[in-house]
């Protein structure tokens, strides 16, 4: 039952499972304000037409990237922070809300008294997922979960799709592969970053990477 008075959207696991009436067949998962680069979505195209070994009903993909690569000069990020399997499959996700640099070191500090140092190239998730349909049956009972567990009068907490994905990899009803990429990854998380992440898109237009207009 959705608490009284809770008017705030219930994440990404939700927004997901929303399009579950339209969504009959494979399909990429993404944030619409980040910026993933194109050989991304081609290494995730790949895995969706079974270029890269055939996708099953308990087998999906996520693109990992660098750490490094997608943090913000002017303040804290929230990432999913990866452990990856000598196969290259994900076995954990950590959901980490106030990363920074910190030398040559990333800190989590949402403890500002006991931060957590994390390695500048940890893999992280940037919610650029590959799924099957059968995603949509494992958002259906975990999400009912999710709202049973709510403590009474929890108005803002949001069910994550990192925090879903990794709850299913460690009950064992599915497997993860993590994708590399050499894409560079851009996002606005601060009205700061905007200038940088122009620049940059404007540079890929000069290169002639993309067409001075996309449409």
């Amino acid at each position: 039952v959705v608490p009284e008075g809770r008017s705030k959207p219930w994440g990404t696991a939700h927004a997901i499972r929303a399009a579950r009436d339209v969504v009959k067949e494979p399909f990429a998962a993404i944030n619409a304000d980040d910026f993933y680069g194109r050989d991304a979505f081609q290494q995730l195209a790949k895995f969706l037409t079974g270029e890269k070994g055939c996708p099953c009903k308990h087998h999906f993909a996520m693109v990992g990237y660098n750490l490094s690569l997608t943090l913000s000069e002017h303040g804290s990020v929230a990432r999913g922070v990866c452990k990856i399997d000598d196969a290259g499959y994900l076995t954990d996700v950590k959901e980490m809300t106030k990363l920074v640099k910190a030398g040559d070191m990333a800190e989590n500090q949402e403890d500002p008294e006991n931060p957590v140092k994390v390695p500048l190239d940890a893999r992280v998730s940037m919610n650029l997922w590959g799924f099957l349909p059968s995603f949509f049956d494992y958002a259906k009972d975990y999400f009912e979960d999710f709202l049973r567990a709510l403590p009474e009068g929890a108005l803002k907490a949001e069910c994550a799709l990192p925090t879903m994905v990794d709850s299913m990899i460690k009950s064992g009803k599915l497997e993860v592969a993590v994708l590399s990429t050499d894409s560079v990854w851009f996002g606005v998380t601060y009205k700061e970053d905007k200038a940088l992440v122009a620049d940059e898109l404007r540079k890929m237009h000069e290169s002639g990477k993309y067409p001075e207009k996309l449409f």
